[in-house]
């Protein structure tokens, strides 16, 4: 009796196929997912115009015979955690030059000063020499130039602007970056001109965002 070829399902190669494209399909989804965080992470935040003296109208407390650094957060931007980190890293490389730090916490006037405290409220609270301030309508952002949280201005003792922009690496992430030098040599250096540095973080005045 003459043996008969074994014969082959079409389904069964169908099916093959069709799980080639769905784990493909897959693939490419996870990878369009990594590229939208990291686009999210590297996107740096609105920077107004700083003044290049330090603004008369200001409010803040400024010693005109120290080097000043005000930092403006969003009181609830996960992003900043990193900030402070980073600040923390400035502050240890300063000592000597004793600068005078500000935090300010902006404050929608709707909700009034009781919205700033949390995390970061009580984290700054905690730091030797810095002053925690509440920013009720962000006014005094405005008056620096202060759009996203993160947003980090140093003046000289003579009152002149130094350093305008942000000093983490990227959204939410800590790390050497362009702007933490910056600073550094900032408050190091007696004159010089006014240095930028992108801000990564969320908008002060809107709704904070997870970091990725």
């Amino acid at each position: 009796m003459p043996r008969q070829a074994p014969s082959h399902d079409p389904s069964e190669r169908t099916g093959g196929r069709g799980a080639w494209w769905v784990f493909a399909a897959w693939l490419a989804f996870l990878g369009g997912g990594f590229a939208l965080l990291a686009s999210y992470s590297t996107t740096a935040g609105a920077r107004g115009t700083t003044p290049t003296e330090w603004p008369q109208e200001s409010a803040l407390p400024h010693d005109p015979g120290a080097p000043a650094i005000v930092l403006f957060l969003h009181p609830r931007c996960p992003c900043s955690r990193a900030t402070l980190t980073e600040l923390e890293e400035i502050l240890a490389k300063t000592q000597e030059r004793r600068p005078e730090v500000v935090v300010v916490f902006a404050a929608p006037r709707e909700v009034g000063p009781a919205f700033v405290e949390g995390e970061l409220w009580s984290r700054v609270r905690a730091m030797p020499g810095v002053r925690p301030w509440v920013d009720v309508g962000e006014v005094e952002a405005h008056r620096f130039g202060a759009e996203t949280s993160g947003h980090l201005v140093v003046y000289g003792p003579d009152l002149a602007l130094r350093f305008s922009g942000g000093i983490t690496p990227t959204r939410g992430h800590v790390g050497p970056n362009p702007g933490e030098r910056a600073v550094v040599a900032a408050l190091d250096a007696s004159d010089g001109g006014a240095v930028a540095a992108s801000v990564f973080g969320c908008p002060l005045d809107g709704p904070p965002r997870e970091v990725p």
